[in-house]
């Protein structure tokens, strides 16, 4: 079979498509099988173990947790694995702990408390049907992507993809565009009364009384970074972080004050994401070639908040 994948793979494709027996979204989809069997060549897997482990969510591949920890297991360096549920109620969590070949272990956590501030524990299907399971699977993915970005290219799993908001079909956008967009439906927002929403257009004063980071576009210059790892905010001195990883949880922090920021309007959050996008975009770019894991999970983390920001704005 290889020998026919590698002599034609687009024709090889073509026939694939016509069979009932691949997974739905790739049947009479020929282009689609070949990008699927390609993504998979680039992680290892086999052209037909690919077209069952590889699911498209919203335009995006994404693998299931239990192949991604077959892939990580057939890495060289991989050593071992320890995955524990315990707890109750809120408290309830997974935990997963992995180690690498000369390198010590690392863990990663998700609780139900975290399922619920992502507003995954009031949504029909595994989060009520099997919670265990979806924490596990978040903590998997988590410590798998942090510690074997190398295998795994920046590609996240099947349950977590599942759980992002589902929106309309639309153009296919780079970051970058999207960031221009957001720019654009932010200033082109019209100002909303007071009198008309609880949300009330917020002064200096009271964004400085919220202690959010969130400021006016003559606040966002940063000073002089003291190390290669800064967390620049939108209003004050940067965080000076100690590794990729420290900037990754400063930043998703930082992207989730906007979010829940409560006096100022969606127009505004957009506009002050972008910001924030912007003022940190060098030591972005370096995440990206140190953590692509990490870096994958930012601009998802992003796409999402803006997602939801801008629903019926």
């Amino acid at each position: 079979m290889n020998d026919i994948v590698k002599k034609d793979p687009m024709k090889f494709a073509e026939e694939i498509a016509k069979s009932n027996l691949v997974p739905k979204q790739f049947q009479g989809k020929p282009v689609d099988v070949y990008l699927a069997m390609s993504w998979g060549k680039e992680l290892g897997i086999s052209p037909i173990q690919a077209l069952q482990d590889i699911a498209v969510i919203n335009g995006k591949p994404s693998i299931y947790g239990d192949t991604m920890m077959a892939l990580c297991r057939s890495h060289p360096e991989f050593e071992d694995i320890k995955e524990t549920i315990s707890g109750e109620g809120a408290s309830r969590k997974a935990v997963c702990e992995i180690k690498r070949k000369n390198q010590s272990w690392y863990k990663t956590e998700f609780s139900m408390s975290d399922a619920n501030r992502a507003g995954l524990l009031n949504r029909p299907g595994p989060w009520k049907s099997y919670p265990d399971r979806m924490l596990k699977m978040r903590a998997r993915g988590f410590a798998l992507r942090d510690v074997f970005a190398d295998a795994l290219g920046g590609v996240i799993t099947r349950e977590e993809a599942g759980d992002y908001p589902t929106r309309d079909p639309k153009p296919v956008e780079t970051v970058m565009d999207r960031l221009d967009t957001v720019a654009k439906t932010a200033l082109e927002a019209p100002t909303v009364a007071s009198n008309e929403v609880n949300d009330v257009t917020p002064t200096k004063e009271k964004i400085a009384e919220n202690n959010t980071p969130m400021a006016q576009e003559t606040d966002i210059q940063p000073e002089v970074g003291k190390s290669q790892w800064e967390m620049r905010k939108l209003k004050g001195p940067g965080i000076y972080c100690e590794d990729h990883k420290s900037f990754a949880e400063e930043f998703s922090k930082a992207m989730g004050n906007i979010r829940i920021h409560k006096k100022s309007n969606k127009a505004e959050k957009l506009k002050f994401l972008k910001q924030l996008f912007q003022v940190n975009e060098d030591v972005i770019k370096d995440l990206e070639t140190v953590d692509s894991g990490l870096h994958t999970s930012i601009f998802n983390e992003y796409i999402s908040i803006a997602g939801e920001l801008d629903e019926n704005n």
